[in-house]
């Protein structure tokens, strides 16, 4: 019973998986680069995020 529902499991994973590739498509270049942009722009934030946090943590541990 279990060994049948594992492979109906692993069945449907395999179809959904097979419609995904059909249906997505490979970006152009202008899609290409703003993603390239948008990802770079969210490391950028995080870092000066972390940066910031780090920064304040050091004052506020250094005793005066």
């Amino acid at each position: 019973m279990v060994e049948l529902k594992l492979k109906e499991g692993l069945d449907e994973f395999a179809s959904s998986t097979q419609r995904i590739l059909i249906v997505s498509k490979k970006p152009d270049t202008p899609q290409y680069i703003n993603m390239i942009r948008v990802t770079a722009l969210g490391l950028v934030v995080l870092g000066a995020l972390g940066f910031a946090v780090e920064l304040v943590s050091f004052f506020l541990r250094t005793p005066i």
